[in-house]
């Protein structure tokens, strides 16, 4: 089942991005990708595909979790795994303020080697269907770089808006 739906509940603005400008670590939403069979899918509504990229391969092989295949909850949850240790909650809404996901979390290669070791260990990447894909980038016509609601995701993060304090992560 996909949870599209309630993402898009959680979207605040979808902006239209160069795929030159795609950074790893950070969450987009595939508008239209053209198959290696020649077809041309387009998303949207509920058909919507928001990506969580891990990382780019040299040979520009986009690699990422679809996290509308996964909910919302489960999502936010691993992502909160892989945030900086010492980051404040100030930070941390800064950073989903600025659609900035890439400098709250752990930092990695371009590749994502570390970020898909971690997705891998986790029922993020286990439940079914998988959310792990693979998109060639020359194959993706139109993709949005995505802001989300930042009240919405730290109550789902289950962050307090204090701004002072430093985020307590969980490791697993």
């Amino acid at each position: 089942m996909a949870f599209a739906n309630l993402y898009n509940k959680l979207v605040k603005e979808e902006v239209n991005i160069s795929k030159s400008l795609l950074l790893p670590r950070n969450v987009y939403k595939i508008v239209s990708y053209q198959y290696v069979d020649g077809t041309l899918g387009s998303f949207s509504g509920s058909k919507s595909a928001y990506i969580f990229l891990i990382g780019i391969t040299p040979d520009k092989v986009l690699h990422c979790l679809k996290i509308s295949e996964a909910q919302p909850p489960k999502f936010f949850n691993w992502l909160k795994l892989n945030i900086k240790k010492g980051v404040k909650n100030e930070d941390i809404k800064k950073y989903l303020e600025d659609s900035n996901m890439s400098e709250m979390i752990t930092p990695d290669n371009r590749l994502g080697t570390k970020i898909f070791q971690k997705a891998k260990n986790n029922v993020i990447y286990n439940q079914q269907p998988g959310t792990y894909r693979t998109y060639l980038l020359k194959n993706v016509k139109v993709i949005k770089k995505v802001k989300f609601d930042t009240e919405e995701v730290l109550k789902i993060l289950k962050i307090p808006n204090t701004p002072s304090e430093t985020l307590k992560t969980e490791e697993k």
